[in-house]
């Protein structure tokens, strides 16, 4: 055809040739098209892989990889002009607490909380990153000296104290720091984020504070967490150890039940007693499986006992962290399925140190253990700070005298005065007494005097391994009944002596 006016006059007629070329370009120009759109959104796919690959998906800092990558450069740089690098890694004090009574919402808000504050503190740090849970880190380049670093972590703990709005409650944040510096410290990365986390354990021995590395003190601290490390084995293994502490009736001096009493028979070191590795139990995540064995080893042996027509009670332990976790009722309840043994048979034992704490979820995870069937126990009373407050709101079964006053029984009026008050409570709240560390025939007397229900001690029983209190309640070592025998106080001394002296699980 033609054109008229600068445009076609009317259709075009291609012959088959050319009607063959121009589909053949039409369909590479759209090929063309389709595979630029296609790597345009491999390019953004793969950009935003290498992202998430080195950035923490709730705050949106860096994480380890990130932090590596930074490390390498800065370190490289401090080198060659003679400056500090400081790795300083903040851990949040009670963040599991908070994450375990409001649930995840907040504790995510509070993760992301923390970070917009270290990031708008830090606007010029080399790297602000998530290393996982509660554990954040700061790279510091450039510094002139490592007192620099100092004075970044007292920054942030300041910028951290502000407390954090969520749901019309102001939730106060902590934390603790450790720091370490290149070169000063270290001689490379895996160095500086190690002796960083020494700092940092040093550091969390006084919530709430900073600590620079120091050398003369890492011995101890390296070797507390190599045993951390050891103890996963040691879970694995099942070298954790049970001794039985008997615990008798005043009224007729009978055998009644035993407490429980972890030992680690570590394969290097011998038999470990609980002061060598119970607060890095209370310091790592291991609380919950290291209760769990050592209650599933009791309830065992209670098991056994109840088999053989010794119906006894056993006591077990608990740390404040046990209960902050809602899972404790659930893991509670199959243990004693799975060795048969009736709910009222166990005793938990509390520290008012564990009491402390007002949280609902504590009370929530006490409730269900009583409407279970199992027995509550206060231990050590009369040491900590909210007793009263807490018998008031929590229904025991049991008070347990703490040792310094049973001590001062024969010596102190004072002394007796505060363990018949705390028997006349105890009794008061349909609850029976007990009192522990017994150690001579003068504080037994005086305790059956002041109407006290139960004893333990040396006097009584020191702690030893299953078959010596099997013995002492008159079974053979694999649990068959012998001839019962009415052993009477003034003799349970020799018949139970067994095991050395140590103090509870978490005393």
């Amino acid at each position: 055809g033609g054109r008229r006016g600068g445009g076609w006059r009317g259709g075009v007629t291609l012959a088959r040739g050319g009607r063959q070329v121009l589909k053949t370009f039409a369909q590479a120009v759209s090929t063309t098209l389709k595979n630029a759109q296609v790597y345009a959104e491999m390019r953004e796919h793969g950009e935003a892989k290498a992202y998430e690959a080195e950035h923490d998906s709730l705050t949106g800092l860096g994480n380890r990889i990130l932090l590596h990558e930074r490390a390498d450069r800065a370190l490289a740089a401090a080198a060659v002009d003679g400056t500090q690098c400081a790795l300083l890694i903040i851990d949040l004090d009670h963040f599991k607490e908070i994450n375990d009574t409001l649930g995840h919402a907040a504790g995510d808000l509070f993760l992301q909380e923390v970070g917009r504050r270290l990031i708008g503190a830090l606007p010029h740090a080399d790297a602000v990153c998530r290393l996982g849970g509660d554990e954040f880190a700061v790279l510091l380049g450039g510094l002139p000296s490592p007192a620099s670093a100092d004075v970044v972590a007292a920054k942030l703990l300041e910028v951290l104290s502000e407390p954090v709005l969520f749901d019309g409650l102001r939730l106060s944040i902590e934390g603790s720091v450790g720091i370490a510096c290149y070169p000063q410290d270290v001689g490379d990365f895996t160095e500086l984020l190690q002796r960083a986390d020494v700092a940092l354990y040093q550091a969390k021995d006084a919530r709430g504070s900073f600590f620079h590395y120091q050398v003369e003190r890492d011995a101890s601290s390296v070797q507390r967490l190599a045993l951390a490390a050891e103890l996963r084995l040691a879970l694995a293994r099942d070298e954790l150890v049970v001794h039985f502490q008997p615990q008798y009736d005043l009224s007729g001096g009978r055998v009644v039940g035993a407490e429980c009493l972890v030992r680690w028979q570590h394969p290097q070191r011998g038999l470990l007693q609980p002061g060598d590795f119970i607060s890095v139990v209370e310091h790592s995540g291991l609380i919950r499986d290291f209760t769990l064995a050592v209650l599933d080893k009791g309830v065992a042996e209670c098991a056994t006992w109840a088999r053989a027509g010794r119906r006894l009670t056993i006591a077990v332990n608990l740390s404040a962290r046990n209960l902050l976790d809602k899972q404790l009722p659930q893991d509670v309840s199959g243990v004693l399925a799975r060795h048969g043994l009736a709910a009222d048979q166990l005793i938990l034992e509390i520290t008012e140190t564990t009491m402390m704490s007002e949280l609902d979820v504590v009370e929530s995870v006490l409730g269900q253990l009583r409407a279970m069937g199992v027995q509550l126990s206060v231990d050590d009373f009369g040491t900590g700070y909210s007793s009263l407050a807490f018998l008031q709101r929590v229904q025991v079964n049991e008070v347990k005298i703490d040792r310094s006053f049973v001590n001062g029984l024969g010596a102190s009026d004072n002394d007796r005065a505060l363990v018949r008050a705390t028997v006349q409570l105890a009794h008061s709240l349909g609850a029976r007494c007990v009192g522990e560390g017994v150690e001579t025939r003068e504080q037994y007397d005086v305790l059956v005097s002041l109407g006290c229900d139960y004893a333990q001690g040396y006097h009584l029983g020191r702690p030893g391994p299953a078959d010596a209190v099997r013995r002492v309640i008159g079974l053979s070592y694999d649990g068959i009944p012998r001839p019962r025998v009415e052993v009477e106080v003034r003799h349970l001394r020799a018949v139970a002596e067994c095991a050395a002296p140590v103090a509870a699980l978490g005393s």
